[in-house]
C-alpha cells in the first residue's frame, strides 16, 4: 500500500469525529491556490498576488484556519502496484485555509534551474489523441543547494484519491497531541518526502515564451500551433508551473518549446532537451478518441 501522506497516522480526538459522509468538510467557496513550496522569481514582472522581497526570502506564513480530520481513503492503482492511499489524520485544507511558503525576487540573473515536464508528457502514462485536451506543463526547480537552501514550505497532496483531480480536496498534514494543539508540519528544502521524492523550490521567469509546432520530416510546419508568452500559475499542490491546454486536430509529432531570458539550465530535464535557456520536448499525438493526457486535472495537479 502506497501512503502519500505522512507516515504519522493521527487518531481523531473525541471519538473519531470528522467531516460528515456527504463531504461537509468542503468549503463553500474556493479562496485560490496557495504557494506551498519556496519560490524564486527570476527578476521582476510576475503577476501573482504574492509579495516577494528583493533583500531575501519572505517568512513562512502558517495556515489561517484549523485543520480538518480525514478518514483513511484509498483508490485502485492506475498502473502496476497496490492501491493509492491517504492516511487518516488532520490536514490543513487548501480551499479552506490560506498559507504561503517563502519567496524571493532575485535581481541577479540568470538563475540556475533544472526542468521537469508533466508526467503525462514525459512518462508516456497517458494516450495523447487528436481532439482530446492535452495538458502541457513544465516546472523549473532551483538546483540542489541553490538560492533556496534552508527554506521551508508545505508538502501538499490530494486528500481524496478516488475523486477526480479537479474535484478533490488538497492539503498538508498536521500533528499534535491535543484536540486544539495541531500544528502544520513544514519541510525544509532537500528533505525526503513521504512519496520518496525530495522537497524542493521552484523558479519562475516572467519573460518565458512558449512555442508549439507540428513537425513533418523533422521540420516545423508554419504557422505554429501557438507562439506567445508562457503563462505561469500556482497549481493545486502549491507549485508555480508553466501550463497550457493543447488540443490539435491532426495526428503526428508536435514539438513543445520553452525559451527563457532569466534562467539557465544547469542539467538535463526528465525528458526532452534542456540546455542553456531553452527546453523542448517532442510528443506524438495519435488518431481520434482515447484520453487526453491529463485534461481532467486542475492546472498542475500531477506535478
Amino acid at each position: 500500500m502506497t501512503l502519500l501522506a505522512s507516515a504519522v497516522a493521527l487518531a481523531a480526538p473525541g471519538g473519531g469525529k470528522g467531516p460528515p459522509s456527504d463531504k461537509g468538510n468542503k468549503p463553500t467557496s474556493e479562496v485560490g491556490n496557495n504557494l506551498s513550496v519556496p519560490a524564486i522569481m527570476a527578476g521582476a514582472g510576475s503577476t501573482f498576488a504574492i509579495t516577494c522581497p528583493t533583500t531575501g526570502f519572505s517568512t513562512l506564513v502558517p495556515p489561517t484556519k484549523a485543520p480538518v480530520f480525514y478518514l483513511e481513503a484509498c483508490a485502485p492503482p492506475k498502473d502496476e502496484g497496490g492501491p493509492v492511499c491517504v492516511a487518516e489524520g488532520y490536514y490543513y485544507v487548501q480551499r479552506d485555509a490560506a498559507w504561503q511558503a517563502p519567496c524571493f525576487t532575485a535581481q541577479s540573473v540568470p538563475v540556475d534551474v533544472l526542468g521537469k515536464w508533466g508526467d503525462n508528457l514525459a512518462g508516456g502514462s497517458a494516450s495523447l489523441r487528436v481532439g482530446s485536451p492535452i495538458r502541457v506543463e513544465l516546472v523549473l526547480l532551483d538546483v540542489v543547494n541553490g538560492l533556496s537552501s534552508e527554506q521551508e514550505g508545505y508538502f501538499v497532496i490530494k486528500l481524496e484519491p478516488s475523486e477526480l483531480d479537479r474535484a478533490s480536496d488538497y492539503g498538508h498534514v498536521a500533528t499534535g497531541s491535543t484536540e486544539l494543539g495541531f500544528d502544520p508540519i513544514p519541510y525544509t528544502v532537500g528533505d525526503l518526502l513521504p512519496d520518496g521524492g525530495n522537497f524542493g523550490a521552484v523558479v519562475f521567469d516572467p519573460t518565458a515564451r512558449l512555442r508549439i509546432e507540428r513537425m513533418v520530416d523533422g521540420f516545423p510546419v508554419n504557422p505554429a500551433v501557438f507562439n506567445g508568452a508562457a503563462s505561469g500559475e500556482i497549481n493545486a499542490t502549491g507549485k508555480i508551473v508553466y501550463g497550457y491546454n493543447l488540443r490539435v486536430q491532426l495526428a503526428g509529432t508536435y514539438r513543445i518549446s520553452y525559451s527563457f531570458t532569466k534562467v539557465n539550465f544547469a542539467g538535463p530535464c526528465n525528458a526532452g532537451t534542456c540546455t542553456g535557456n531553452e527546453a523542448y520536448l517532442d510528443i506524438v499525438v495519435g488518431g481520434g478518441g482515447g484520453g487526453g493526457g491529463g485534461g481532467g486535472k486542475p492546472p498542475g495537479a500531477g506535478e
